[in-house]
């Protein structure tokens, strides 16, 4: 039986899954800043107030957070960035998605990002996860095709 943890993400983790990152993840990240792997990490745990690593058997599977857009008004910007073996534990993952989306609504009025059109099995999990999807439009520094995302808590 597989050993599922979580804890705050360190620059370690953010190494670790840096070299190890799943290709969808590695094309969204460039398609929206023209970011590498490590700097796109790097960048998305420095700006969010709870970057969190998930690890199974002990591997970083994905890091993940909300980056404030605006305390004031309750706003932020989630994100997530996965390893491949995340998709051999699929179950689970959801499961504990369900209960991270409980706990924003403690946090946050509103939640907004961005996620490449291509990226499907990110699109099928925003939607599971609640979240309203625009219709995909130009984006990024090449004006590549994503999808606005949104969940307002109401």
């Amino acid at each position: 039986m597989s050993k599922y943890e979580i804890f705050p993400a360190t620059m370690e983790h953010v190494k670790e899954l840096a070299q190890t990152m799943c290709l969808e993840d590695i094309e969204e990240c460039w398609a929206a800043r023209h970011y590498a792997p490590l700097e796109a990490l790097e960048q998305a745990v420095k700006i969010s107030s709870d970057a969190t690593t998930g690890l199974i058997d002990g591997t970083v599977a994905c890091i993940f957070g909300v980056a404030p857009v605006s305390l004031a008004g309750g706003k932020g910007s989630p994100w997530m960035m996965t390893a491949p073996i995340l998709r051999e534990h699929g179950r689970t993952f959801l499961r504990g998605n369900r209960i991270w989306m409980e706990d924003q609504k403690y946090k946050w009025l509103f939640l907004e990002n961005y996620v490449d059109a291509r990226h499907t099995l990110a699109i099928h999990w925003l939607k599971w996860m609640g979240f309203d999807m625009d219709k995909p439009a130009p984006y990024g520094p090449d004006r590549m095709s994503f999808h606005r995302f949104s969940w307002e808590n109401i």
